[in-house]
């Protein structure tokens, strides 16, 4: 019988649901290594359960988070509110990093249709690298518009060749029409796929790159050109259709738009299949672990 302390909703994408729980057998075993740590009557598994990690890992996930029942706060009652638990403090640094940040979707932003900012962005993303399908795909996350006057952005020391070597093949980002030291206004997304020979720009409202995107965009092509590929060949494409109409959609779409591209899914058609803003709204229940009162 299993622990429903979860649901599938709230695990990352990367994340298997089993058992009840979002978290892996390898974190379990880490959370009761690390309250063991803090014990003085230590949790003992019994080897007729140990033999059931490989025979039946269901079962052996049950037995562990029985356990962690048993020494987590009184009004603990999930497998979220494990995250503010004090033996987090004690797991090892690649359990408490797959625990903190691969487990669980990102936290959504207050207010149910609140403005997405960098960072939100930039969880979202990460978190998608990490799912097995998407081998391919590298995120530089979300960007200022003056990203390429900024040393401190990887994309701006991208090499094109090194990625392709490590299999790194779709790359996205999202932009922000803002510099960096302005409030931010609107965001954009910018995909390449290295296989297919394309560079994409995607503006939810419709409009064209500015320069700055154009640059880059120029700096993709000439890459393929520097690689023997005809002109006829090379994929240059940007939105000309308006999906967005609201003021606060616009980091969802972006996000949408770079996880489509990763499907393989053809441009032209996915600008043209209009997306409401009702509809991306929804989205944000795929990306983010929504609280209850939005």
């Amino acid at each position: 019988m299993t622990t429903n302390l979860s649901n599938p909703d709230i695990c990352a994408p990367g994340a298997k649901y089993d058992a009840g729980v979002c978290s892996s057998i390898f974190v379990l075993k880490n959370i009761i290594e690390a309250i063991n740590k803090t014990k003085n009557e230590k949790i003992v598994i019994p080897n007729e359960i140990q033999n059931k990690e490989i025979l039946d890992p269901t079962g052996y996930k049950t037995y562990l988070i029985s356990k962690i029942k048993e020494n987590v706060s009184e009004n603990c009652n999930n497998e979220v509110c494990w995250l503010d638990e004090s033996f987090v403090k004690q797991m090892t640094e690649k359990a408490k990093k797959e625990f903190l940040e691969y487990t669980f979707k990102p936290k959504s932003p207050q207010g149910r249709y609140t403005w997405l900012n960098t960072n939100d962005i930039d969880y979202v993303l990460d978190q998608h690298c990490k799912k097995k399908d998407n081998t391919k795909f590298i995120s530089y996350g979300a960007m200022p518009m003056d990203f390429a006057d900024l040393d401190y952005y990887d994309i701006n020391k991208v090499s094109f060749d090194d990625l392709k070597q490590k299999g790194k093949t779709q790359i996205g980002f999202v932009l922000n029409l803002d510099d960096h030291n302005q409030s931010g206004s609107h965001w954009v997304g910018v995909f390449v796929d290295l296989d297919k020979k394309g560079v994409y720009y995607y503006d939810s409202v419709g409009k064209k790159p500015e320069k700055r995107v154009v640059n880059f965009m120029d700096k993709v092509k000439n890459y393929f050109k520097q690689k023997g590929v005809p002109d006829n060949d090379i994929k240059i494409g940007h939105n000309k259709v308006q999906h967005q109409h609201g003021n606060t959609e616009c980091g969802v779409y972006s996000i949408r738009f770079l996880l489509q591209m990763i499907k393989g899914i053809d441009f032209d058609e996915f600008c043209n299949n209009k997306f409401s803003d009702k509809k991306i709204n929804k989205c944000r229940r795929k990306y983010f672990r929504i609280n209850p009162k939005n």
